[in-house]
């Protein structure tokens, strides 16, 4: 445990609003994310469960999706295993696709 907080000075270039399948049961929950200028990381937040997760386009899309999973459920994370599972691969494809189309249409 920390003794003092780590603040994180971070510009971002954009902010997406997106909202998912297995969130439906919740009722509509944004899902917000919102890139830094150099597209290294991504801050995804749900600001409704005051949770958040800074997600790395540098590690790879296996070991990120696992501490995603980890970040969701485990440690008083907002969801069940189950639900964390399909919430931590939808929110994995989105960033795949979002990564994607924001590079064609950067070069």
């Amino acid at each position: 445990m920390l003794d003092k907080p780590i603040y994180v000075r971070m510009a971002l270039e954009m902010l997406q609003v997106n909202s998912f399948e297995s969130l439906k049961d919740f009722g509509s929950i944004p899902v917000y994310f919102a890139n830094d200028p150099y597209n290294m990381l991504c801050m995804i937040g749900i600001p409704d469960w005051r949770w958040s997760y800074l997600y790395s386009y540098s590690r790879p899309e296996e070991e990120e999706g696992k501490r995603l999973l980890e970040a969701l459920s485990d440690r008083g994370g907002p969801l069940a295993v189950e639900r964390a599972e399909k919430l931590a691969h939808e929110i994995s494809d989105y960033m795949i696709r979002f990564t994607t189309t924001k590079l064609k249409k950067d070069y």
